[in-house]
């Protein structure tokens, strides 16, 4: 299964695939995982967009593992 990490900001995000379900992992600068978490198809990049600062569920970290 293959892996990808990208920074936590809107370009970061914009560089994941939305075409598929995924479990991401939001870790902090010291690669310590801060928040675990389930996207649809679909929503992957809505999702992740609402953890950033400002959103409705925002979670604090540098980086998304999928």
């Amino acid at each position: 299964m293959a892996r990808k990490t990208v920074q936590l900001n809107q370009g970061g995000i914009e560089k994941l695939p939305n075409n598929k379900p995924v479990v991401y992992k939001i870790k902090t600068e010291s690669d310590k995982n801060n928040y675990t978490g389930i996207a649809q198809r679909g929503r992957v990049q809505e999702r992740l967009k609402e953890h950033l600062p400002g959103g409705k569920d925002y979670i604090p970290g540098t980086k998304v593992q999928i």
